[in-house]
């Protein structure tokens, strides 16, 4: 998992540290791998992936998880904060809906897949200028479904002063 060197506050950092830490050992996985996908002054965002013999399944699953946190003061970012006042995952469903990557996915799993993209946001993790967003499907599609939507195509509900720095490169 990474850890953070060199905050002015190390009472943060250290709390920071062990958020990341205890996210990674609460994923149980046997291979467990991470990306920094945003760090700036303002956020940190880090991408887990890897593989989990999760729930005694006969395959291993594969495991995805996003965390995002406030540099600032160590609060974890949800959907809610992102999207503020918005009805998001409506929203977010259409532009999904209308995205190439959908249409692969239904071709390529052969499967109306709209449902899963109807539900709440599973996770996300924060990039330079887009954020991934991950939905849960069965482990025979995939585990996940993840699709990248840049701030541009959200500038209408995202609050982008969660992520400041990240709007302005």
């Amino acid at each position: 998992y990474p850890k953070l060197q060199g905050m002015a506050d190390e009472i943060i950092q250290a709390y920071i540290n062990g958020v990341l830490r205890e996210t990674a050992e609460e994923l149980l996985a046997y291979e467990l791998h991470y990306e920094i996908s945003l760090l700036n002054n303002k956020v940190i965002s880090v991408r887990y992936s890897g593989y989990s013999d999760y729930q005694e399944s006969l395959y291993p699953i594969f495991i995805l998880e996003g965390i995002s946190i406030s540099l600032t003061d160590g609060s974890i970012y949800t959907a809610d904060d992102l999207f503020a006042g918005a009805d998001y995952n409506d929203i977010i469903s259409k532009i999904i809906m209308n995205t190439e990557k959908y249409a692969e996915y239904e071709r390529n799993l052969d499967t109306d897949i709209s449902h899963y993209i109807s539900r709440n946001i599973h996770n996300f993790n924060l990039y330079e200028g887009y954020m991934s967003i991950y939905y849960t499907v069965p482990h025979t599609i995939g585990d996940y479904l993840v699709f990248d939507v840049s701030y541009e195509d959200l500038s209408d509900i995202i609050d982008m002063t969660v992520i400041n720095d990240a709007a302005s490169r």
